[in-house]
């Protein structure tokens, strides 16, 4: 079987000479389970078992082992459009697999690419194949074809970062401000920033496309540090005086730079701020990346003065293990908790219990996505410390926050 050098080379000679080719990539699924079960030499056995198939499969094709888990095939162009053997081969692996006395079934993941004599390139061609067979795992298992569709997508996702690169250099990216609502108080005294991005004709990308795309390519560290600058020089001009302190997230790669806490302290220092004017919302996913270096670099900087939020509470990554064995001053309640509330008692008792639970551990909540007067009401009612969501204060540019703060009557602004 030839590995990803020997598809590579295979892949520019049928280039250069413009031949018609099909090629397939398959994508197992959850393989360390497989190694858990069996151990790692029957674990083995079973991919070159999974070659052995394909090979069985397919005798006019080649298989290379493309990835640690993952196998290319190159077959002739096929008389219909290709999806037969598609069909074929996920027909076959879902049935088990047998070696000897033992069975499996693989879960597999398919991509492919048809290429009839086109002026592709052995990296377009593998940037190609890649992107198709990450979607087809993040999908509902369905093979995905490089046509139409996953071209589109690929191309909007090259064009985006693109986009990130130029408006990094031209310091196209803008800070909003969504304010917090403090219960206590009776008043917003915090906000969160929240990074924004639009094309030059000014239409605005979704922060839900383009930080997922930017913690792919490498982006996030600068445009991370590009907020807590911002932040810094907002909270340090005066001109937000009602803000107690404005939180920042921060991403996988940034929490685990070992230059975070002087440049942190630096940009404090800078703009002469005490600590305690800026919070660090961190998810589980970025704390559990190395659970010791997140706790020894919380301890730092709480040792400094900054608080963290442990953000989206409530949604797939929640445990109740990370609130309890980190600093976190305060847990953000994820919106999604919020949908039934607080017309469905069983969504009243949850969020009630987790409120009642938190403050006996010594931990503020926040709630976001309070969409409704209701839920503010409920919510403040049951103890929750801070408020945050549309119904209170969408996010908003500096300039806009400046206005909002200072000319809002206290008289006209939600009371909970």
């Amino acid at each position: 079987m030839g590995n990803r050098k020997g598809f590579r080379n295979e892949l520019s000679l049928r280039l250069a000479g413009r031949q018609r080719f099909q090629v397939i990539l398959l994508g197992l699924q959850q393989f360390s389970d497989i190694n858990r079960r069996f151990g790692h030499q029957l674990g083995d056995a079973f991919l070159y078992e999974t070659a052995r198939q394909l090979e069985h499969l397919f005798p006019k094709g080649r298989v290379f082992r493309f990835g640690n888990v993952e196998f290319a095939l190159l077959l002739p162009y096929p008389d219909d459009d290709g999806a037969a053997r598609l069909q074929t081969i996920r027909d076959r692996f879902e049935k088990p697999l047998t070696l000897g006395t033992d069975q499996a079934v693989l879960t597999v993941r398919l991509a492919d690419l048809l290429c009839a004599g086109e002026h592709w390139t052995v990296g377009r061609l593998l940037e190609a194949l890649e992107y198709s067979l990450d979607l087809a795992r993040k999908g509902d298992g369905e093979p995905v074809r490089f046509q139409g569709q996953a071209a589109q997508m690929l191309q909007r996702r090259k064009d985006l970062v693109s986009l990130m690169r130029q408006s990094l250099q031209e310091r196209r990216f803008r800070v909003w401000y969504q304010p917090v609502w403090n219960t206590a108080a009776d008043a917003f005294t915090s906000a969160e920033a929240l990074l924004r991005l639009s094309t030059p004709e000014g239409e605005p990308i979704s922060p839900a496309e383009f930080i997922p795309l930017a913690e792919e390519s490498g982006l996030i560290n600068d445009l991370s540090w590009l907020v807590l600058e911002e932040v810094c020089r907002l909270l340090s001009g005066g001109t937000v005086s009602a803000l107690e302190s404005v939180s920042i997230n921060l991403s996988m790669q940034q929490f685990l730079d070992p230059d975070l806490v002087p440049r942190l302290r630096r940009c404090l220092e800078t703009y002469a701020l005490s600590p305690t004017q800026l919070k660090i919302e961190i998810t589980e996913r970025v704390a559990a990346q190395d659970i010791g270096r997140t706790a020894a670099v919380m301890d730092q900087l709480s040792g400094m003065g900054i608080h963290f939020y442990l953000d989206d509470f409530g949604t797939g990554w929640s445990n109740l293990s990370c609130a309890l064995d980190l600093p976190f001053q305060c847990v953000k309640l994820d919106h999604s908790l919020l949908s039934a509330y607080p017309a469905s008692p069983r969504s009243r008792q949850l969020i009630h219990g987790l409120v009642a639970l938190f403050h006996e551990l010594d931990v503020a909540v926040v709630a976001e996505g309070v969409e409704t007067q209701a839920q503010a009401d409920a919510l403040g009612g049951c103890g929750v410390d801070w408020l945050q969501g549309y119904h209170l204060a969408r996010p908003m540019p500096e300039e806009a926050l400046v206005t909002f703060l200072n000319t809002a009557e206290k008289e006209a602004l939600p009371r909970v």
